[in-house]
């Protein structure tokens, strides 16, 4: 009896065993064949992938159509029966809803309205007092860093700022790499050290990022390859090279991904942070692990800045409010248009007392009509939190557009076409009356010369006395302070 019972166990010619252990060596094969073929191909259709991703509601809507159709085709073929109302009800549900995933998807004004719907901007009573530690524009730090740069093996790119304290005060730096560009460092897309430039004093350190040795820099396809591996829905946005406490150098890549809302909308948002060590050691971090991590590092991606002011300057107030009535407070990035520049353009990193390290992008009426500033936003340099502050006094300050036009006031003789005016950037206190916009003035062949000259305008005056010109930072911040000793904070 116990030998029939084993034959009928073991009737397919192998024990139980070996069949479990043949199920094994397949999953594992089946693992084996999955692992190479993604570390293979995800690299390569990667950017397919976050734009697959970016459209995630059209494949959910069709992955459930299609699973509808199969129930009710099982359904049907039970009885023989064919019925078509299930089959027309499906086949409308999907176009309707596959339509109505296109338009919240692809309409400029229904992916606004859904991104400004996401901001939670957190008011403030008075203006941040700034920290006035930002007085040297990006073309100036780059010209000033490849002066510095004795290797004629390397050159500068990326300028980026950082918010670092040192000895108890807050400081800011233009931070470059320098890759290599001859062959045998281009090859690996290595950086052979980092130069940062004080961004108050223009004062180069050439010392702490000596030794800041990478094989594979940020742009390298090593770096690229590996981001693309463990983040294959997920886009590169801001690269920080980023000293720590120890004085060793890592390069840090923010990266943006999508959340679906309630509409169906894909809205853009930061997904979190990579940390790439000299040799091409990595590892992630959530948003909330890099913020405490690399405080000071300006991770927040400025393209999302930019995204989310316009979308909030037009949809504050609601889909109803813009489309229809009463389309009461509409507003505009506050920027000139006509000679916008890469320098020119909000959002701007700036660093403040009582709020940190922020993107600073200020609101005005939209039109021609009104130079009013209405709202200043800031979004938190490294996780994009938002604050607002809403000018309500009877009489407005001008914003940072009509401050590029009025730097003429400041000397009217000089030769304007030979300058370019670049990064106007808040200098407040918490009383608006002192608010007052920084303007560097530079030469219009940024190429050749590493000169800056600053203008300070009023926001709060309106005639042609309302600039002054500096020629020295160490003028330019005794005038300052002596505004903030005149009109006290509130």
């Amino acid at each position: 009896m116990n030998r029939d019972s084993d034959n009928a166990s073991t009737a397919s010619g192998q024990p139980e065993s070996s069949k479990y252990w043949r199920y094994a060596k397949w999953s594992l094969k089946g693992l084996l064949i999955f692992a190479v073929a993604y570390l293979l191909l995800v690299p390569l259709i990667q950017p397919v992938l976050v734009r697959l991703y970016a459209n995630l509601p059209f494949f959910l809507i069709a992955v459930g159509g299609l699973v509808g159709g199969i129930i009710i085709g099982t359904k049907n073929s039970k009885d023989g029966k064919t019925r078509i109302i299930p089959w027309a009800v499906l086949t409308g549900s999907v176009l309707v809803l596959g339509g109505l995933a296109w338009c919240t998807n692809n309409v400029d004004d229904l992916v606004e309205w859904q991104i400004a719907s996401v901001i939670d901007a957190e008011e403030i009573e008075s203006l941040p007092v700034s920290n006035n530690n930002r007085l040297v524009p990006r073309p100036i730090a780059l010209e000033q860093i490849k002066r510095k740069n004795t290797d004629g093996r390397t050159k500068a790119i990326d300028p980026h700022l950082v918010q670092v304290v040192e000895n108890g005060e807050s400081q800011m730096y233009w931070v470059a790499p320098m890759p290599y560009t001859v062959w045998y460092g281009k090859m690996f897309g290595s950086v052979e050290k980092v130069i940062r430039v004080n961004a108050k004093t223009m004062q180069p350190d050439l010392e702490s990022g000596k030794d800041a040795y990478f094989l594979f820099g940020h742009e390298s396809t090593t770096s690229k390859v590996l981001f693309r591996l463990m983040h294959p829905f997920s886009k590169e946005a801001e690269v920080v090279y980023w000293r720590k406490p120890d004085g060793s150098w890592v390069y840090l890549k923010s990266y943006t991904s999508y959340r679906m809302t309630w509409t169906l909308t894909m809205v853009p948002t930061m997904g979190g942070v990579m940390e790439f060590g000299p040799y091409g050691g990595c590892k992630s971090y959530s948003v909330k692990q890099a913020a405490e991590q690399f405080k000071g590092a300006s991770l927040f991606p400025l393209e999302l800045g930019e995204k989310y002011s316009r979308a909030y300057a037009k949809f504050h107030r609601g889909l109803k409010n813009y489309w229809w009535y009463p389309q009461e407070d509409i507003y505009e990035i506050s920027e000139d248009k006509a000679n916008s520049t890469e320098e020119n353009r909000a959002p701007y990193l700036q660093d403040f007392r009582d709020i940190g390290f922020q993107q600073v992008v200020a609101l005005e009426p939209y039109g021609t009509s009104s130079f009013a500033l209405r709202e200043i936003l800031y979004f938190d340099a490294i996780t994009g939190k938002v604050k607002k502050y809403i000018s309500r006094e009877a009489v407005p300050p001008s914003g940072p557009r009509q401050a590029v036009h009025d730097v003429v006031n400041a000397d009217w003789d000089s030769p304007w076409q030979n300058y370019l005016v670049v990064e106007p950037l808040q200098v407040s206190d918490s009383n608006q009356k002192n608010l007052h916009w920084l303007v560097f003035v530079i030469k219009n062949d940024k190429a050749k010369g590493a000169s800056v000259r600053w203008v300070l305008v009023d926001a709060n005056r309106s005639d042609s006395k309302n600039a002054k010109k500096f020629d020295t930072a160490e003028e330019l911040l005794a005038h300052i302070e002596s505004l903030r000793a005149a009109n006290p904070e509130r």
